[in-house]
């Protein structure tokens, strides 16, 4: 055990195993799994439905998942204009 009494990490803790994986990681993985395991057609149909904004926010939070790196990303109005034009010719 690497704690003291108090929960509090002891000196020489290395922190988590070698090889263990990271709450993001897990959430990449477990949404993998369900796309892979028949979810894909529902969740493609659900998100087929989004629009402008919400659509953008919600890709945005999808593609922070898939990174490495926190990055911080967000559409502004022109964005969301041109994107609708696009999609609505």
């Amino acid at each position: 055990m690497n704690t003291d009494s108090k929960g509090r990490f002891i000196s020489g803790n290395t922190g988590k195993p070698k090889g263990a994986k990271s709450k993001r990681t897990c959430l990449v993985e477990a949404l993998a799994f369900y796309l892979v395991d028949g979810g894909y057609e529902k969740f493609k149909k659900e998100f087929e439905k989004l629009e402008g904004k919400e659509f953008i926010d919600s890709f945005v939070l999808l593609t922070k998942f898939s990174l490495k790196k926190d990055v911080e990303i967000q559409a502004n109005k022109y964005v969301l204009e041109k994107f609708n034009k696009i999609v609505n010719k």
